[in-house]
């Protein structure tokens, strides 16, 4: 199924299927993708916590649910353990950091 030329308002009405048989007619709401968190900062830090808080993105494309945090390398320990972590809120710790490696933190 490929969905082309849409906009944020666009509506498409699509069959909705059970197992066996078509059922009503259910409408299908295509929304964006949002821009990305805005003013991101660290307002504190120790040497194995980061704490980051962010703004939500001026274009949010919707409902935000969670935003994910990617943590580069990825962490076996801690708040934040394996290729990303959510947040439902503008803020997140991330625990367990080692002293003398260098991170990277990404927030979408």
């Amino acid at each position: 199924l490929t969905f082309t030329a849409m906009s944020q308002l666009d509506e498409v009405i699509v069959m909705c299927l059970d197992e066996q048989n078509a059922t009503d007619n259910c409408k299908l709401y295509i929304k964006t993708v949002p821009s990305g968190p805005v003013n991101i900062t660290s307002p504190s830090q120790t040497y194995s916590t980061v704490h980051i808080q962010w703004s939500p993105p001026m274009d949010n494309g919707g409902d935000i649910v969670n935003y994910i945090i990617t943590v580069s390398p990825v962490l076996t320990e801690g708040s934040c353990t394996g290729e990303y972590c959510t947040s439902d809120t503008e803020y997140y710790e991330v625990t367990e950091l080692i002293y003398t490696t260098s991170y990277t933190f990404t927030i979408s």
